[in-house]
């Protein structure tokens, strides 16, 4: 078990589905999942980030021309 301070902020997001093609995204609202991220890393005091659930929706991106999905097309790149 982790052993947390009192002071600990726990924050926890769930199912965002960020990801997809455009129009296909489940994810409606990126600007505040980047306000909450900018406003954690400006904290001070310890955090715990629970991210839980579908973080990524890879089942809303196609395929491209060579045949892979975005994600794996992406990959294949780095």
């Amino acid at each position: 078990m982790v052993e947390l301070s009192r002071d600990t902020l726990i924050v926890f997001v769930s199912d965002s589905h960020i990801g997809g093609d455009p129009g296909c995204d489940g994810f409606e609202s990126p600007e505040e999942l980047e306000a909450l991220f900018k406003e954690l890393a400006g904290s001070k005091g310890p955090i715990e980030l629970v991210l839980a659930g579908d973080l990524f929706d890879f089942l809303q991106i196609s395929t491209t021309d060579s045949g892979l999905d975005r994600a794996a097309a992406k990959q294949s790149h780095v």
